[in-house]
């Protein structure tokens, strides 16, 4: 095929998929499940093509190839790096920016830590820039003293103290909740001396949370209140046509040596080129962001997207994926499942593993979530609140717009106003209560719903209260 040619048929596939960024996109699973053909087969076209005339495509300027502290930089801020180890013995990197443009150097800031999802990094928070504004740029400016987390096996975080350990990606987000938040929060609290701090997660920055404080309760009291974006926990509900095809290859892949997968190597100069403005390709982009966790095509800043994949997936390993897969097929908040044969040696006997006991957190949650989220469905997230203990979840609030989707929550055009200023404002009248904003004592502040979210609590409560006593 001719590079002419081959650009003709780029276009001609693309636009078989176009209406990835239209109001027309499939609700179907078949519907999906074409188009994500049409666009995994494109997109391995422009791969031959690619590795053949690598001089054709040459990346944007602007943030797809620098890294997190150079992006930081980029909009002028301070920035420091710090390297944790966890008490397994990964290193883990850490990015601060210790203060904003309006809010100078000084003690006695109050501490953020962030925390990502899935396959992301800390660049989640700030690839926005100055467009959408990153919540962690509008956190300093706000007077906070903001910390950005990076799970074992990321970009940023794929040392050890042994560097022969041949088992390095022997873990999923149980090992990153045991050891990578408490190793994070401890560091943080001894670099700051703040006796507590604010935790913000997106999707897996949750569900490791609550292995951390179900399983380590004693951290709970270094948490001052935690912002669940789009919180992965109970996962039965979730309609991610990418999931789905991906749980029919967990026997292939449910077995030692667990290996990384999609580190950003593989995947940083061909997204800068086959995403940017200009490329027909471009909506193939948007069809596999959409694919993945929701479609809301006004939400996605197409000219941001050679940053976004720039940077996201930064991997992580095949075990994480598994544990998910796990969870999703179960309907449960479990340890990982090695089998009826293996369970035993991990379980203390048992043949199932035990679930995560969600009663035991007792730090105050925020959650926030999607209408359109095919990862973090809604009917999941609210059964999650019953699995707290009373007076734990603080405030339950959907996003207010119908299309957003579970990756909204970090790259949304409108995150200011949709997601930053709610979880800011909350977190201010969390700190200081007024008599108009105080919610009753264990009670729940709701927003984006009112008394037709109660209805839905009440009823998905008491429908999931009626399985558990047949």
């Amino acid at each position: 095929m001719t590079f002419r040619n081959f650009l003709l048929f780029l276009v001609v596939a693309t636009a078989t998929v176009v209406t990835a960024t239209t109001p027309d996109f499939p609700r179907d699973a078949a519907g999906q499940e074409r188009l994500w053909n049409e666009t995994i087969q494109a997109i391995l076209e422009f791969k031959k093509e690619f590795d053949a005339h690598p001089e054709l495509y040459q990346a944007e300027d602007g943030d797809a190839l620098l890294t997190v502290p150079e992006i930081i930089a980029r909009y002028g801020y301070p920035w420091e790096a710090h390297n944790v180890t966890t008490e397994d013995g990964y290193i883990l990197q850490l990015h601060r920016i210790p203060y904003g443009l309006g809010c100078g150097e000084g003690a006695g800031k109050r501490v953020a830590y962030l925390q990502h999802g899935l396959m992301g990094d800390s660049s989640n928070w700030i690839i926005t820039g100055n467009k959408s504004r990153g919540l962690a740029f509008e956190l300093v400016d706000a007077c906070y003293d903001v910390w950005m987390g990076n799970y074992r096996g990321n970009t940023y975080s794929r040392l050890h103290t042994d560097p022969n350990k041949a088992d390095f990606y022997d873990f999923s987000w149980h090992e990153m909740g045991m050891y990578d938040i408490p190793a994070s929060i401890d560091y943080i609290l001894t670099a700051t001396s703040a006796p507590s701090l604010y935790y913000v997660g997106h999707s897996m920055g949750c569900t490791a949370f609550f292995v951390a404080m179900s399983e380590r309760p004693e951290y709970n009291a270094k948490v001052k209140l935690m912002s669940a974006l789009a919180p992965a926990t109970f996962m039965p509900n979730t309609k991610s046509l990418v999931v789905r095809l991906l749980l029919g290859l967990m026997p292939i892949f449910d077995r030692p040596p667990y290996m990384l997968v999609l580190p950003i190597e593989w995947t940083e100069r061909l997204a800068a080129a086959l995403c940017k403005t200009g490329s027909p390709t471009q909506p193939l982009c948007a069809m596999i962001l959409f694919l993945i966790g929701g479609d809301n095509a006004p939400q996605l800043d197409l000219v941001s997207l050679p940053a976004i994949l720039g940077h996201s997936p930064a991997g992580s390993s095949s075990k994480t994926f598994l544990h998910y897969g796990q969870s999703i097929l179960s309907g449960e908040f479990r340890k990982y499942d090695y089998g009826a044969e293996k369970n035993p040696e991990h379980y203390d006997g048992a043949l199932t593993p035990p679930a995560y006991d969600l009663k035991k957190i007792t730090t105050k949650i925020a959650i926030y979530y999607g209408p359109n989220d095919f990862l973090a469905d809604r009917v999941d997230v609210i059964r999650s609140v019953r699995e707290f203990g009373n007076g734990t979840v603080v405030n339950l609030r959907e996003i207010e717009d119908p299309l957003f989707n579970h990756l909204d929550f970090v790259w949304a055009k409108d995150q200011h106003k949709l997601v930053n200023e709610v979880v800011m404002d909350f977190m201010e009248e969390f700190t200081n209560p007024t008599p108009t904003t105080t919610a009753p004592s264990g009670g729940i502040t709701l927003g984006g719903g009112g008394v037709a979210m109660w209805v839905v609590v009440l009823l998905v409560t008491g429908f999931w209260g009626m399985k558990s006593s047949i």
